[in-house]
């Protein structure tokens, strides 16, 4: 199999403005240091640490373990977003009117959508992040976090934004009355723009995976289920807003949980934002080569 990463990351320290080594005892000069090193959120020794130390988690101990224990965790916090959206239906056929039961299926439908373009980035993200982490490419790991975060949050937006354009032709083109429009598109103007931000989640939950922090993804997912749960008949009955109460929901779990997110990859992994542009590219390049085939499946 190809060397893929070494080149890429050879060709990120050339755009950036790398600074030089010094010369080592033999003579030979040692790679440049990425500028982005100093800015990670983390010391350089203390962020190489952290890649050493998610480098060995998978590559040390039982194999069958670490399969067990990562599939458990993904399992786990696939029953629980799952087992929410299934209250947030109970919740709402407790309102005993059909168009809002109606209405929450059109706009699960277009969030279908959004949800399989930022599945098919946080594949390619696992698969870029994962042969940084195993090069030991410490220094080019923040500027990729932030990279990765920033293209499924543009994408998704970009979708949303465009879906918002042509909900009512889309709703009408799913056979919806005009009832179930007008019933289902205050729930969307809530929830769609918001699936940008729960595709960060997903990023940054991925993203901790990847590092081989199983247990903190794992709460970002787990942070927006409890989120849910809770903020669902809070506004749907307590005060009394209905399908609009569970639009506001779901819009609070996705920033909750992003947050939370971020704040971990920030932490544990390192994150900074850049300017350079063409570093960017690189990443963008790099990442929807896997990406599109991922999305098109």
């Amino acid at each position: 199999m190809p060397d893929t990463a070494e080149p890429l990351y050879d060709a990120e320290r050339q755009s950036s403005s790398s600074r030089t080594a010094p010369i080592n005892k033999q003579g030979a000069q040692k790679r440049p240091l990425s500028r982005f090193e100093p800015y990670s959120g983390l010391n350089p020794g203390a962020l190489r640490n952290l890649m050493t130390e998610a480098s060995a988690t998978f590559t040390q101990g039982s194999i069958a373990r670490h399969i067990a224990v990562t599939a458990s965790t993904s399992a786990v916090s696939l029953f629980a977003v799952f087992l929410v959206d299934i209250l947030t239906l109970v919740y709402v056929s407790m309102l005993h009117d059909p168009a809002l039961l109606a209405a929450i299926g059109i706009a699960k439908v277009l969030m279908f959508f959004n949800s399989a373009l930022a599945t098919g980035l946080i594949i390619a993200a696992t698969a870029v992040l994962s042969e940084r982490i195993g090069h030991h490419a410490a220094g080019s790991i923040p500027s990729l976090t932030a990279s990765l975060l920033m293209m499924v949050f543009a994408v998704c937006g970009l979708s949303a934004a465009v879906q918002l354009s042509l909900a009512g032709p889309i709703t009408h083109w799913l056979g919806a009355e005009a009832a179930t429009y007008e019933a289902a598109r205050s729930f969307i103007w809530l929830t769609l723009p918001f699936t940008a931000i729960q595709a960060v989640m997903q990023m940054a939950a991925q993203i901790l995976r990847t590092s081989g922090d199983n247990s903190r993804a794992l709460k970002v997912v787990l942070s927006a289920a409890a989120t849910l749960a809770v903020a669902d008949p809070f506004f749907i009955f307590a005060l009394d807003l209905g399908l609009n109460g569970a639009g506001i929901a779901f819009a609070l779990s996705a920033c909750v949980s992003a947050s939370l997110g971020v704040y971990w990859v920030r932490k544990r992994v390192g994150l900074v934002l850049t300017r350079n542009l063409g570093l960017l590219r690189l990443h963008a390049v790099r990442t929807f080569r896997i990406a599109l085939p991922a999305m098109a499946a």
